[in-house]
């Protein structure tokens, strides 16, 4: 079992003082993690059939606006009635489509798909941020991965 100190110490050979490791209790497991990413291929999935399925519908609301227009031009008489339904119709589809698209790209946004437990990298040189290098669910993981990265050793 490694500690924490052990892969700091690992960290700073690799970075040195500006090596961090940085712990994130609430992220998703690695099985919350699948589950994510089978949901975000089913989201694209059914994104991809929602963008055809309004290009085959080829809806622009200067129709709606046209029948509208149209309609109000002749006081509503029933066969001008009857076309701006249709048209109605058409563009009430178009909504929901477009509704359902924005609320999958909002549920895809809010998906775990790459949140792990531990990270460890540095903090930049000329940008001081946190630069992630290595992430992983434990810190046993943790540890393998900055080995992997170290350097081989001339002897």
């Amino acid at each position: 079992m490694t500690t924490k100190r052990e892969v700091e110490a690992l960290a700073k050979k690799l970075w040195g003082k500006r090596a961090r490791i940085e712990e994130r209790a609430g992220a998703a497991t690695k099985a919350q993690r699948e589950a994510a990413s089978r949901r975000a291929a089913e989201i694209g999935v059914r994104r991809r059939q929602i963008e055809s399925e309004l290009a085959a519908a080829k809806w622009s609301l200067s129709n709606l606006l046209k029948q509208a227009r149209f309609v109000v031009d002749v006081r509503g008489g029933n066969p001008s009635i009857d076309e701006l339904e249709k048209e109605l119709v058409k563009a009430e589809q178009h909504r929901e489509l477009s509704d359902e698209a924005v609320a999958l790209n909002q549920e895809r946004t809010r998906l775990p798909v790459n949140s792990y437990r531990w990270s460890a990298g540095h903090i930049g040189t000329y940008i001081p941020a946190f630069c992630i290098e290595v992430e992983a669910d434990t810190l046993d993981e943790l540890a393998e991965k900055l080995n992997a990265k170290m350097p081989a050793m001339a002897t």
